[in-house]
């Protein structure tokens, strides 16, 4: 028997979708979608800073805006010429203070032959709205996987495409974590080539497109291996490419603040008091895996690497206001893609150093 209420999460808008798609037709059944399907999506909704969900909301909208009026009749009234209506909402996270608490009461008395499929996005959920559908048990659905090479394998098989390892790498290398393209991009692989057909990595080549966007993590760990080209693919993708996920590139003053932070998190471990990730992981707060990579890397750069990035750090911060007294004008663009060049090389002249026990800052 299907649940009356429904929750579709994911942070993939596209994989999201897919999986309200095969919802709703499983919710629908035979019934037609024309008469017993509603279809709504949440604008996106500014808040004033401090806003907790529960405040004041940054726009006048109220729970008599003409959407919102039309999903609450939607919610409402019985099914009309079907036995059944399902009403999907998009973006609940948009609701405002008043709407989320009206929907919050229709959860928790829900009128017989409707069924509500809330999906994810537009901001966090508003609290009451949250503790509603947990209060409820409603049941949850989510792609299995968000991964790029999961989505992929998946796509894959359904497709009966056969893919080599490197063409499988390739593809994974060029979305980066834009696993949205992966069901397009296999799907006109097989309109092209035909199911069960067995590619090769050059027959793929011509259909991957731009690079997709990467996480921001890609560029610390390629910077830290001294691997200068890779973190330069990595910058640039960063500046310029964007997913159903990132709809926006990042700006070189975001990376120049999330290199900052990296490197914090390396001062902070550099002591002979911090010897294991376990160690490192308490200073840090974070869990012990990713506090041994911090941990292994600020060994092998030791207290004078880390003292020489951030004297790069404040550099580039000087050269982004355009050096000293504002006289020297440089793109931002070329300010952060020599910044990452220059740590690169810190990095790996570190690496080639005989090992020194880190001991805290040395001037």
């Amino acid at each position: 028997m299907n649940a009356p209420i429904s929750y579709v999460k994911g942070e993939d808008p596209v994989l999201r979708d897919t999986e309200v798609t095969k919802l709703v037709e499983k919710l629908l059944g035979d019934t037609d979608k024309l008469y017993a399907f509603e279809d709504f999506t949440i604008d996106t909704r500014r808040r004033i800073a401090g806003d907790d969900d529960d405040g004041v909301d940054s726009e006048s909208d109220s729970v008599d805006l003409p959407l919102f009026r039309s999903i609450m009749n939607a919610l409402s009234s019985p099914p009309f010429m079907t036995p059944i209506r399902v009403v999907a909402i998009r973006n609940i996270g948009g609701l405002n203070t008043d709407q989320a608490g009206l929907l919050a009461q229709y959860i928790a008395d829900p009128l017989d032959g409707i069924y509500l499929v809330m999906v994810a996005g537009g901001g966090r959920v508003n609290t009451a709205l949250d503790k509603a559908i947990k209060a409820a048990k409603v049941p949850t659905t989510a792609p299995k996987s968000e991964k790029t090479e999961d989505v992929l394998e998946q796509a894959l098989a359904n497709a009966k495409l056969v893919l080599p390892n490197n063409a499988k790498k390739s593809i994974v290398d060029r979305l980066g974590n834009d696993a949205g393209r992966v069901p397009e991009l296999v799907a006109l692989l097989e309109s092209t080539f035909g199911g069960g057909s067995q590619l090769r990595i050059e027959d793929i080549e011509p259909y991957l497109g731009e690079g997709g966007a990467v996480a921001p993590y890609m560029l610390t760990n390629a910077i830290d291996s001294g691997d200068t080209a890779t973190a330069l693919d990595v910058l640039h993708r960063l500046l310029t490419a964007t997913s159903s996920r990132e709809p926006k590139p990042m700006h070189p003053l975001q990376i120049m603040g999330m290199l900052t932070r990296h490197y914090e998190t390396l001062v902070r471990i550099d002591s002979p008091d911090v010897k294991s990730k376990q160690q490192a992981a308490a200073v840090l707060g974070m869990k012990d895996y990713p506090a041994g990579l911090r941990l292994t890397t600020a060994q092998r750069m030791g207290s004078r690497g880390i003292a020489h990035a951030f004297q790069l750090l404040a550099q580039a911060d000087l050269d982004f206001r355009g050096g000293v007294g504002g006289r020297r004008a440089i793109p931002s663009e070329t300010v952060i893609e020599l910044l990452v060049v220059r740590l690169c090389g810190v990095a790996k002249r570190s690496a080639n150093r005989a090992p020194a026990r880190s001991g805290g800052w040395r001037h």
